[in-house]
């Protein structure tokens, strides 16, 4: 189940990559971040009217304790790759392409193929 979820997050990742490096090509900066703005708050409207409310809610509050592990040791283990997953995307998806398109001068087709294999 985690393999599939994980596939499915990067495939829609890669598709927004792309998605991203063809609205940049076609109508530019100001117009993609618009659009894209534009989409999200659609999206965000219909989640909040059509869903069940109890949809992704659990029938009782799981205390903080209980999501923790045991053991110190794998509690900091995964405090670290929170933090360096967050780090690694931080560098893919802003630092990387900035620095493709400002110093190399790619095209954002080329970025975007970059970034999606990060």
């Amino acid at each position: 189940m985690v393999a599939v979820l994980t596939g499915s997050k990067n495939a829609l990742k890669g598709v927004g990559f792309f998605l991203g490096a063809a609205l940049l090509a076609w109508v530019g900066y100001d117009d993609s971040l618009i659009s894209m703005a534009v989409l999200l708050a659609v999206t965000v409207i219909a989640l909040l009217l059509l869903p069940d409310e109890d949809i992704g809610r659990s029938k009782k509050k799981a205390p903080l304790r209980s999501i923790l592990s045991k053991s110190s040791a794998v509690n900091r283990l995964s405090a670290a790759r929170f933090f360096l997953f967050g780090s690694r995307d931080i560098w893919f998806v802003v630092a990387l392409p900035v620095f493709l398109d400002e110093q190399l001068g790619w095209s954002y087709q080329g970025i975007g193929a970059s970034s999606r294999c990060g």
